[in-house]
């Protein structure tokens, strides 16, 4: 769970190796491969990217890839809830892919790859 995470943040921010802080030199990842469990809908994730300072990736704000208005001028919108069939299975941005996300990370931990499943490329917005 979530208290169980902030945890095990908090650990990593405290414990110091040669570099600093363990969570500078390490990334964590939380969340889910389902965003609306009683649909099973797989677009609009729900994850957090922690740590990593160290390692370029940067953090404080949320990145939400499905936040543009689609074709049919339907925008994702928490306040209606019910109208998020409309991306459940079918995203806003359906170049916006987990994949992009662990690719991002295997590459700043020195993983030499440029793909990654279906990935079509690193976010950028996490590189500082």
């Amino acid at each position: 769970n979530i208290q169980q995470f902030s945890y095990f943040l908090d650990r990593l921010n405290e414990v110091r190796d040669a570099e600093g802080p363990l969570l500078d030199s390490t990334m964590a990842l939380y969340g889910s491969g389902m965003s609306f469990g009683h649909s099973h809908g797989n677009a609009n994730l729900p994850l957090i990217v922690a740590g990593g300072g160290g390692l370029g990736i940067k953090h404080g704000r949320h990145l939400d890839f499905n936040a543009q208005v689609k074709p049919d001028g339907y925008k994702y919108d928490l306040d209606t809830p019910g109208k998020h069939y409309a991306i459940c299975f079918n995203p806003v941005n359906r170049q916006a892919h987990l994949s992009n996300l662990l690719l991002t990370m295997a590459q700043k931990m020195d993983v030499p790859t440029e793909k990654f499943a279906d990935s079509n490329g690193v976010i950028s917005e996490l590189l500082g």
